[in-house]
């Protein structure tokens, strides 16, 4: 600790990319402002408006100590931590979905004392993490010539062509397989993040495109599940829930455009199930591509949780669809 306040006011307490730190510094700047446009309802429930405010800025200068440590971790140690974090994170994705008590219809959450945490995001960095090991373990690089110039690129595979693809396939199946029952979209991402490691590390493009098949193959099925099945018996199959949540928005969306828009009773669409995605969807058409202008939402008064999980539909509310996609990018 000593040695990063010596390193501040020597000046040179930012290592690493400078690009990486500004793009680090812009996104906590967006998250203040943002977390006091659209924490409304909670400064109507405490009564005080800076709260929401404060508590984010304490959460990011906490965050931002674990950066300055973390990333004077030499790169070597990195590799021991997926062999304590894969395994915890394995625990805690069969802990979450079988056993932890459901928290809005669903058991992403786990409660430790007074915290409370996402196991997916334990697996999320145990896999990326133990992945990044795997190829980096299991390639070597070789000398080549292009145009007459030599040049070092990643080659051959230790231990045979599969066997890398072979870990990586076990891994990605195991921490994808817990988190898809509960959360799909963040199953589908984690596993498009190997993909994108897969192809950098020179894993062979034959190997991916036949588990890209066996993907799509199970991808048929579901489908042919969710029309053939109702909703609950899919919900009663373990795994399946998420499944059965996708039918019933599918089913509902095709039902409004069966109808007149003029002499749609939005009452009836816009209930306990689907009432936070509709205001989201009502928040970027408020944004009229130019947006309203920070503090001008009007859906965070309506969005149950519009300062976390819907945070980015206020974005672009306020900020329009050229700022939304400035945070995207």
């Amino acid at each position: 600790m000593s040695k990063l306040f010596s390193d501040f006011f020597k000046g040179n307490l930012f290592k690493g990319d400078k690009g990486v730190w500004m793009i680090y510094f812009f996104l906590c700047m967006i998250s203040l402002v943002e977390i006091y446009s659209a924490s409304s309802t909670l400064t109507y429930e405490t009564g005080n408006h800076l709260a929401p405010v404060i508590n984010q800025a304490g959460f990011l200068m906490a965050g931002f100590l674990v950066i300055l440590l973390v990333h004077r971790i030499p790169c070597k140690w990195f590799m021991l931590f997926p062999f304590a974090l894969l395994p915890l994170a394995i625990v805690f994705l069969i802990y979450a979905t079988f056993f932890a008590p459901e928290v809005n219809e669903t058991g992403r959450w786990i409660a430790v004392g007074p915290i409370r945490f996402q196991p997916s995001e334990l697996g999320k960095a145990a896999l990326i993490m133990s992945v990044a090991v795997v190829l980096a373990k299991t390639q070597v690089e070789k000398t080549v010539f292009v145009r007459g110039k030599q040049k070092t690129v990643a080659s051959a595979i230790k231990g045979g062509r599969t066997l890398a693809f072979k870990i990586i396939m076990g891994m990605t199946v195991l921490i994808c397989g817990l988190i898809f029952p509960e959360n799909f979209s963040t199953a589908a991402m984690l596993a498009l993040v190997i993909v994108v490691m897969m192809f950098i590390g020179h894993i062979p493009l034959d190997l991916m495109g036949k588990s890209a098949l066996v993907v799509a193959l199970m991808g048929v099925v579901a489908v042919m599940m969710m029309i053939t099945l109702d909703t609950a018996t899919l919900k009663s199959i373990p795994g399946c829930k998420r499944l059965a949540t996708v039918k019933a928005r599918f089913e509902r969306r095709v039902e409004s455009q069966k109808e007149n828009n003029d002499s749609i009773d939005f009452a009836k669409y816009i209930n306990d199930q689907n009432a936070q995605v509709t205001h989201a969807f009502i928040a970027v058409a408020n944004s009229n591509v130019i947006g309203l202008g920070p503090g001008n939402s009007i859906e965070r008064d309506f969005l149950f949780h519009a300062e976390s999980d819907f945070i980015y539909s206020i974005i672009i509310e306020e900020m329009g669809l050229a700022g939304g996609a400035f945070v995207l990018f």
